[in-house]
C-alpha cells in the first residue's frame, strides 16, 4: 500500500491510501472523456514480467468502476499470467489504465535479456 502526507503507515496522522482518485485530486487530473481518451495511447513496458488481467480487473471493480471490461492489447511479446508474475508489472498496468481512463493501453513484453538496465 501506497501512502501520501510522509511518515510510516499507521504511524502518522494525515496519511492518505493512494489510490487513483487521490492522484486525481493531487495532479489536478481532467476528468475523464472516452471520447477523447480514443485520440490518445499510452503503453506499459515490462521486462519478463506479466501482470494477470482478472486481477486488472478486480482493480477496477475497485477503484474506477466505469473501466471494468476495459482491456490491455498486447503490442510485443506476450502476457503469460501463468509465468513471471510481479506486483510491480500488475501496479504499473494498473495504475497507466487507471489514470488514463478510457485511453487504449498497449503491452509491450520483452524478455529480460532486453532491458538496457
Amino acid at each position: 500500500t501506497f501512502f501520501v502526507g510522509g511518515g510510516v503507515a499507521g504511524s502518522s496522522p494525515g496519511l492518505e491510501t493512494v489510490t487513483p482518485s487521490v492522484l486525481d485530486s493531487l495532479y489536478s487530473l481532467p476528468a475523464a472523456n472516452e471520447s477523447t481518451a480514443a485520440a490518445a495511447s499510452q503503453a506499459v513496458v515490462q521486462f519478463g514480467d506479466n501482470f494477470i488481467p482478472s486481477d486488472l480487473q478486480t482493480f477496477f471493480e475497485k477503484q474506477r468502476p466505469a473501466l471494468v471490461g476495459q482491456t490491455v492489447s498486447m503490442k510485443s511479446g506476450e502476457n503469460n499470467p501463468d509465468g513471471a508474475v510481479e506486483g510491480e508489472a500488475s501496479l504499473d498496468t494498473e495504475y497507466i489504465t487507471a489514470i488514463g481512463q478510457f485511453v487504449p493501453t498497449y503491452d509491450y513484453e520483452l524478455s529480460v535479456e532486453s532491458d538496457p538496465a
